[in-house]
């Protein structure tokens, strides 16, 4: 992806029409056909690989929203522990700061804090531990919305898709 300065690598894409995640495709599933990717693609698995100078630089992407269509908010964020640190699980990354965002990430209730595993059972990783927001590798809806996305904006979002730069 060229946005944002490129160089991004697309870890996962999940478009809720074509339902949820397993755990095991949620590390590592879907295709990518003629460049794009399915309804559900993830190397999540993979994003160790991903580790730059001692740090993860990560996007998150609300692509379409359930009242309000197509959208394009995101937040780039770095931070140090991996995103599939099982220590970290329930909790927020160490090391974690938003570079960038085109969208209010948060207020005094401080709803992104880097990415760690979980909830076990509901996503493989989210972007605040203690409350799942900016969920990535979803295994069940939440609740009656399609998907858990971006705090104060497009919590009805079906579609993101989490980038490694």
């Amino acid at each position: 992806m060229v946005r944002n300065g490129g160089g991004w690598t697309l870890i996962t894409s999940h478009d809720s029409a074509s339902g949820y995640f397993t755990t095991s495709s949620g590390l590592d599933g879907g295709m990518l056909s003629g460049g794009q990717p399915t309804g559900l693609y993830s190397i999540l698995g993979r994003i160790d690989d991903f580790k730059r100078n001692g740090r993860f630089e990560l996007r998150y992407n609300t692509m379409k929203t359930k009242d309000k269509g197509d959208v394009d908010t995101w937040v780039i964020s770095t931070q140090t522990s991996s995103p599939l640190d099982a220590s970290r699980a329930g909790g927020c990354a160490s090391d974690w700061s938003v570079r960038d965002s085109n969208y209010l990430v948060g207020d005094n209730a401080k709803l992104f804090c880097g990415y760690v595993p979980g909830p076990s059972g509901w996503a493989i990783i989210n972007g605040y531990g203690p409350n799942w927001t900016h969920g990535v590798g979803q295994l069940k809806v939440y609740a009656d919305w399609p998907m858990v996305c971006t705090y104060h904006t497009n919590y009805f979002c079906s579609k993101i898709q989490y980038w490694v730069r």
